[in-house]
């Protein structure tokens, strides 16, 4: 009797492991009917009920019938690739059906494919429930093999060696003449005339510029014909007054009046200086800002004036580090125009008031008259607090409260140590290391 669990017999699948052909003489044996029941429509599957009956009567077991069998089964057969029938006789009972149901059974539960009665076998898609949690499952995986080789921290090692050990303070400053003066104007005018430019080199009292003075000259022109006009009208009031045809109180009156006018236009004539701006200081101009036709603003700086040398540097310290400061201190300059050089300068002067703004004190450091730093150039400045020479030295950032971590045998082990002067690069350590050790 042929088995009707596909289309044909050829098509029925048992894996080759499960599903070794029986000889006829123990297929025919007198066994009692089997019945399976292949799922009932498992929630959250795509399965379809179906019925499975078969006997302990066997499909005949060629060549045909167990490729087609190790086919379905997903595994290879060298019967499957034979022309000729082998075994001839040889039966496949109803214990290797039931072995092939309930491994198909299993890998469509994992795979989402659909098992409908008396057709093939065809994959359905996943779920995108499905393959969410695969993803998620990938996901999980890859972080976990990134945490199993990255959860070893890399970290920088260095020598404990020797050198000179220095505690300084810093700050920005910048290069200026020690002589020097800005040039503004006073008034609020029309630029209209320069007579110096940058490089130029200008005695103290030279003209720089000239600002339009058309509207004050008017003024000073109507204060002088106003004064005449006053003077003239006291002599006809003292004349009448001489006469009584006038009283005393009026020639007071013209008087005040005329007084109050003199000093107006001599006012007036007065400011006409402020509209040429003259140099405070013999030196050089470094620098000028305007342009003919600009309209300046009283305190608006068009020059500064000063001598080339000697200079000096200006920088703001804050207020916590302003009590270390002491004239005459050593202090080590680097400009971005000199790299890998360290400049030589001191503590010249720190002044007394700070700026209770930014909480800062402004300090002047000297420098020599064979600097090499320029008028304007911006420094990093390192005021030296304290140094000491051949000292233990290990990076900065390898201290922390007053513990440090050293490689011995392999192992890093913490060890507390006693630190000395703390730099911004290195630190030196008292006690607790050696030289030679790694940290």
């Amino acid at each position: 009797m042929a088995f009707s669990f596909a289309r044909t017999a050829g098509e029925v699948a048992i894996l080759t492991a499960l599903a070794p052909c029986a000889s006829a003489s123990t297929a025919s044996a007198g066994a009692e009917p089997a019945s399976i029941r292949v799922s009932t429509k498992t929630p959250g599957t795509r399965w379809h009920a179906s019925s499975v009956k078969a006997r302990n009567q066997a499909v005949p077991c060629t060549s045909q019938t167990q490729g087609g069998l190790s086919r379905m089964a997903g595994t290879p057969s060298a019967l499957a690739r034979s022309k000729t029938p082998t075994a001839s006789g040889r039966l496949c009972t109803t214990t290797e059906i039931l072995g092939l149901v309930t491994i198909r059974y299993l890998q469509f539960l994992t795979s989402g494919v659909t098992f409908p009665q008396s057709v093939p076998l065809r994959r359905a898609p996943l779920k995108p429930s499905l393959r969410l949690i695969a993803l998620v499952l990938a996901l999980i995986g890859a972080a976990t093999g990134a945490w199993y080789f990255l959860k070893a921290p890399i970290v920088d090692a260095a020598l404990v060696s020797r050198g000179l050990a220095v505690e300084a303070i810093y700050a920005t400053g910048t290069v200026e003449p020690v002589r020097w003066a800005k040039v503004s104007p006073t008034v609020t005018a029309r630029l209209v005339e320069l007579f110096a430019h940058e490089g130029d080199v200008v005695k103290e009292g030279d003209k720089l510029a000239r600002l339009d003075e058309g509207e004050a000259r008017a003024r000073v022109a109507e204060l002088a014909a106003r004064e005449i006009f006053l003077k003239q009208d006291l002599d006809r009031v003292e004349r009448l007054a001489r006469s009584e045809f006038a009283s005393r109180q009026s020639s007071e009156r013209a008087k005040s009046e005329l007084g109050q006018v003199a000093q107006a236009r001599a006012a007036a004539q007065k400011r006409l200086n402020e509209y040429v701006l003259l140099s405070p200081v013999s030196g050089t101009v470094f620098r000028r800002d305007g342009e003919p036709g600009e309209v300046m603003q009283p305190g608006q700086i068009m020059y500064w004036v000063g001598e080339l040398k000697p200079l000096r540097v200006t920088a703001e310290i804050d207020e916590e580090d302003i009590v270390r400061l002491g004239p005459n201190q050593k202090a080590l300059l680097k400009a971005d125009a000199f790299p890998g050089e360290a400049l030589v300068s001191s503590v010249a002067e720190i002044t007394p008031k700070g700026d209770p703004v930014n909480k800062t004190y402004r300090v002047r450091l000297a420098l020599p008259d064979d600097t090499r730093l320029l008028v304007g150039m911006t420094v990093e400045v390192n005021v030296i607090v304290r140094e000491t020479p051949d000292a233990l030295l290990v990076p900065a950032q390898a201290l922390e409260n007053g513990h440090i971590w050293v490689v011995r045998d392999g192992r890093a082990e913490r060890r507390s140590v006693k630190a000395g002067v703390k730099g911004a690069r290195q630190s030196e350590i008292l006690d607790g290391v050696a030289e030679g050790e790694t940290v």
